[in-house]
């Protein structure tokens, strides 16, 4: 009988060694607390906190044919952010500061297929909460939202073919130029309305500069800034329009 045992050991070890293989690899910088989903041959890899407190807004891209890395970066920096890709799209959404004070409403979206980002925005902002997706959905649930501490029963769903969590104006394009830039930089919006406003933020989400749109055109002065990657934001208060950005880089 001990024979018998200690033989069926042995076979279901073999079995299993012959099917599961570990390897390694390393991402561009360690960190907890950060989120993962995968499209494709690609695993993204997105946020967290490094061992000193700093809050990422990295994302180490990893192409599992090749074996290569690449790295893009969030529009906000945050830990405890929650991912997942569906229909070409991966969804970074959530997340708060070190402090753990504010709850994000940050929705990054990566079109996998452009390489593009584009973003938009939970009715509220949470961390810790989970999202999965569906078919043509990406859905994300429950969470702590700032400054009450108590956890949200709320489900917000974003449905690709509708364009956002609820009918939402997309079809327009934000462009920025030069990009690189040093002194001045030209940002053009077809579909501009009273009340709609630029602000251009760093890549932790500060707001350095906001700008009334008057024309389709509207120049920015961004001498007085350091070089690095910035975001220009649209947004609007009176009506109901995504919350487009283009990333842009300065160096002087």
């Amino acid at each position: 009988m001990r024979a018998s045992i200690l033989l069926t050991v042995n076979l279901v070890f073999t079995t299993f060694a012959g099917f599961a293989q570990w390897s390694t690899t390393t991402v561009q910088s360690a960190r907890s607390l950060l989120a993962a989903t995968a499209m494709g041959n690609k695993v993204y890899f997105a946020g967290g906190i490094n061992n000193i407190g700093v809050v990422s807004n990295v994302v180490d891209i990893y192409d599992v044919i090749s074996n290569t890395w690449t790295t893009d970066t969030l529009s906000q920096a945050r830990q405890y952010l929650t991912a997942a890709a569906t229909m070409g799209k991966a969804f970074f959404a959530g997340g708060t500061d070190a402090g753990l004070l504010t709850g994000s409403n940050i929705v990054d979206i990566f079109d996998t297929a452009t390489a593009t980002w584009s973003i938009d925005s939970l009715t509220t902002g949470r961390y810790l909460c989970a999202a999965t997706t569906l078919g043509n959905q990406f859905l994300i649930s429950g969470g702590i939202p700032s400054g009450t501490g108590f956890p949200l029963n709320t489900v917000e769903i974003y449905t690709i073919a509708t364009s956002g969590i609820s009918p939402i104006e997309t079809s327009k394009t934000l462009s920025v130029y030069p990009n690189p830039a040093s002194q001045q930089i030209m940002i053009k919006y077809d579909d501009f309305k009273f009340g709609d406003v630029l602000n251009i933020t760093d890549v932790m989400g500060k707001h350095l500069l906001s700008l009334q749109i008057t024309n389709n055109e509207t120049f920015a002065d961004i001498s007085n800034l350091s070089d690095g990657i910035y975001f220009v934001r649209l947004n609007s208060g009176l009506r109901n329009i995504a919350s487009k950005s283009q990333k842009i880089i300065i160096h002087h």
